[in-house]
Order: structure tokens, then C-alpha cells, then sequence
């Protein structure tokens, strides 16, 4: 999509200053200003999306981080819990036994 609206504009814009440059009367000038305003249109919808698509290209890649460093996070916690269950097994104390809703 993006190359479409690119090489659209591109066309246009030679469109254009082919037309104002053989231009004989109003009529064609006035086509010629309207391929401008195309061309313009579509330089500014090509803008649009690309701007779109960083955008959503930088929040995907800041949802991988938070859901990569929530998964470290996790197997951490895990880690210590598992420590702790067996430092308290060593010692001969009963593990604390989780609450009913978890």
C-alpha cells in the first residue's frame, strides 16, 4: 500500500507539470492544479500511514518487553518460593500453606 500511494503521487506530480507545462488554456491549468492537489493527498496519506505503522510497531515491541520482563519476574518469584520452601523444610518448620483463593 505504501508503494501504491507512493508511485500515485509520483505520477501525479509529472502529470501535473506535464500538463501546466504544455497547458494552452485555463482548463488546463486548472487539470494541472488538480493533479497537484492529488498528488498532495496522496504524499500526505503515505505519511499518515507510515506514521501509523511506526506507531504500532513501537507498541508491539513495548508489549514484548513488559511481557518478557513479567515472565523473568515470574520465574523469579518461583525461584525464591522454592528456595524458601526448602530452607524452611531443612529446619524442620512447616510450610505456610497458601490461601484458599489462590
Amino acid at each position: 500500500m505504501k508503494w501504491f500511494l507512493s508511485i500515485g503521487c509520483v505520477l501525479a506530480l509529472l502529470g501535473g507539470i506535464g500538463t501546466c507545462a504544455a497547458s494552452k488554456s485555463a482548463i488546463h491549468e486548472i487539470q494541472s492544479a488538480v493533479c497537484f492537489l492529488i498528488a498532495a493527498v496522496l504524499l500526505g496519506a503515505a505519511a499518515i500511514r507510515e506514521a501509523v505503522e511506526d506507531a504500532h510497531r513501537t507498541e508491539h515491541n513495548t508489549l514484548r518487553e513488559i511481557l518478557s520482563s513479567s515472565q523473568e519476574a515470574h520465574a523469579a518469584t518461583q525461584n525464591v518460593a522454592r528456595a524458601l520452601k526448602a530452607v524452611l523444610q531443612r529446619s524442620g518448620k512447616q510450610t505456610p500453606k497458601p490461601p484458599a483463593g489462590a
